[in-house]
């Protein structure tokens, strides 16, 4: 029964959930889209969870989920972009041990890993091994860019161009946490918005702008109770999809990785340097208070 908990738990913090419920939903939608692909899922959480309790790493961190997250990704990006069995086979084994290792080095050092590691190891495969045509799936869409664009920004950051399956991904995300699905709709809406706006429909409708700013949104507000915080993480990393994409670069997630470290690290040094103004304060009014002269006696 654990091992259910902590595979499903792996599912859902792809998007930050420590939720078995949630990682149950996203893997339905998968299976909505692909089953394959579902099947790559469950592997990779089952993969990274069990090398990382050969590797004995924190069982808490497992039971959380922590080393199955990218896992998972990996082996769905490795069914993905890697059609031919040999191939995909390859690059999901050799990836999770890969983000596996790198996910643990991070985070034994205080780093935030998010899905550095899922993004290193598929950039590393792309260098050594050619890609194929990507996976057909069973793409459905609605026909109404808007709400296609919106959906599939959930449903991409897993691959899936599946309207109905964002739809699911979205359902997943409220069952956990209302403020991350409102958060995250809003970062869905704004990358389509932008995308549209400046012409980008195709892409704008298959929630390539949407997806990485779903995930910043979830991300930043973790750091920070402030909507404006999270928002202005998924507007950066709108901005840096598109340099990548205009640049020929597989972004897969590093918009998410990138644009969430800047909030992040510019939030904690404010917040640092906010405490370091007011220890200050505090120690020049008790300075101030002792230079004092006492108070004459009242005759």
């Amino acid at each position: 029964m654990e091992t259910s908990l902590t595979t499903l738990r792996g599912l859902g913090q792809i998007m930050f959930q420590r939720n078995a419920a949630t990682g149950l939903l996203f893997l339905i939608g998968i299976a909505a889209n692909s089953l394959l692909m579902a099947l790559a899922a469950l592997a990779g959480s089952i993969g990274g969870a069990e090398y990382a309790r050969y590797r004995k790493f924190s069982s808490q961190d497992i039971s959380d989920g922590l080393y199955g997250f990218n896992a998972a990704l990996v082996a769905i990006g490795a069914v993905f972009f890697y059609p031919t069995p040999f191939s995909a086979v390859l690059v999901g084994i050799g990836g999770i041990v890969l983000c596996t290792e790198l996910m643990h080095i991070m985070h034994k050092h205080a780093l935030k890993p998010f899905t550095f590691p899922f993004i290193v190891t598929l950039w590393l495969a792309f260098a050594i091994l050619p890609q194929g045509e990507t996976l057909s799936a069973n793409d459905t869409r609605i026909f109404l860019a808007p709400l296609d664009g919106f959906f599939q920004g959930f449903g991409q950051v897993m691959f899936q161009g599946n309207t109905f399956t964002g739809l699911l991904f979205l359902v997943a995300i409220l069952i956990s946490s209302v403020r991350h699905a409102w958060l995250a709709s809003l970062a869905a809406a704004l990358g389509y918005v932008v995308a549209d706006g400046f012409g980008f429909s195709s892409q704008a409708s298959a929630g390539l702008y949407g997806y990485n700013a779903v995930l910043t949104a979830i991300a930043v507000s973790l750091f920070s109770t402030r909507t404006l915080h999270a928002i202005t993480g998924a507007a950066l990393s709108i901005l840096i999809t598109w340099l990548m994409l205009n640049a020929h670069l597989p972004a897969l997630t590093f918009p998410f990785v990138l644009a969430t470290w800047l909030v992040v690290g510019f939030i904690q040094l404010r917040e640092k340097q906010l405490q370091h103004e007011t220890q200050l304060h505090h120690e020049k009014q008790l300075h101030e208070k002792q230079k004092a002269p006492p108070n004459e006696p009242t005759p």
